[in-house]
């Protein structure tokens, strides 16, 4: 097949060159989802969820800065951080221990435990009736111990005590143990 009119030579190579563009193009997209999917499974993996800060192609993000930037959950659930407690007689006395679990996915600062109430009549505490401690960190625990000594013998009360921390946000939680 030969063509003489050099205009539809020309036309005919543009056409392919066109269309080979248009291929390229076509495969560098396919990479670039391919690439996009890789950096969503990434931030997945490293529990990055965020309503406000979500990646577009053409808004790529910045390494080191995208966690700056991802949204804190809207609130966290006191379910994630809980106190527990117990009790032992130790020869004449009692120990009681609170632990305070840190289940979340962030750290949690100025923990104290206290007591809010005991049978002051039949039991005297050793010691202070707080404990603080600067920080929980994610997936940790303090349990500090209480003991008490008993002043008459037969004793009768609950033992409640309180926990109070400061979540990643700066708010200020307060729980409470069920009464032993």
């Amino acid at each position: 097949m030969q063509y003489s009119d050099p205009t539809i030579v020309l036309d005919i190579i543009i056409g392919a060159i066109c269309v080979c563009c248009w291929a390229l193009m076509k495969s560098g997209e396919d990479e670039e989802s391919a690439e996009e999917r890789r950096w969503r499974e990434s931030q997945a993996r490293r529990r990055y969820t965020s309503s406000r800060y979500t990646p577009t192609p053409h808004r790529r993000p910045i390494p080191g800065i995208a966690s700056t930037i991802s949204a804190i959950p809207k609130d966290l659930e006191t379910e994630e951080i809980r106190a527990l407690r117990g009790g032992e007689f130790i020869g004449n006395r009692m120990r009681f221990k609170v632990k305070v679990l840190n289940d979340s996915k962030y750290m949690i600062t100025d923990v104290r435990v206290y007591l809010i109430s005991f049978p002051k009549q039949a039991l005297k505490i050793s010691g202070d009736d707080d404990r603080q401690f600067s920080k929980i960190e994610p997936g940790g625990y303090r349990s500090p111990t209480f003991d008490f000594t008993p002043t008459q013998d037969c004793v009768r009360g609950d033992i409640v005590a309180g926990v109070s921390y400061v979540d990643m946000k700066g708010r200020a939680h307060t729980l409470s143990t069920k009464p032993f």
